[in-house]
């Protein structure tokens, strides 16, 4: 568990880029935490590879990054028992 922890570096993800060009940022050294909002076309591989404490923020109304996606990103981030938060906006 982290108790203390100082963050300075961020990277931000529009979902609909993907995680190509700004993941290896997040391995390592890149970045502290990142961010991310509608990720639809981010896979299941590109979650696992994240290292670095993550934020997703989606929407209810998805055809692409749908329930059973954002289900699924999470289930990975528990299963590689990354910190994580994901925010679900209703309506949109």
């Amino acid at each position: 568990m982290v108790t203390r922890w100082e963050a300075t570096k961020a990277a931000w993800v529009q979902g609909r880029v993907g995680l190509g060009r700004q993941k290896r940022w997040w391995k390592g050294k890149g970045v502290d935490f990142g961010a991310m909002a509608h990720p639809s076309f981010v896979d299941a591989d590109e979650i696992r590879a994240i290292e670095r404490p993550l934020t997703i923020a989606a929407a209810e109304i998805d055809h692409v990054f749908s329930e059973g996606r954002s289900h699924e990103s999470e289930s990975i981030l528990q299963e590689g028992k990354k910190i994580y938060q994901i925010t679900l906006y209703s309506g949109v």
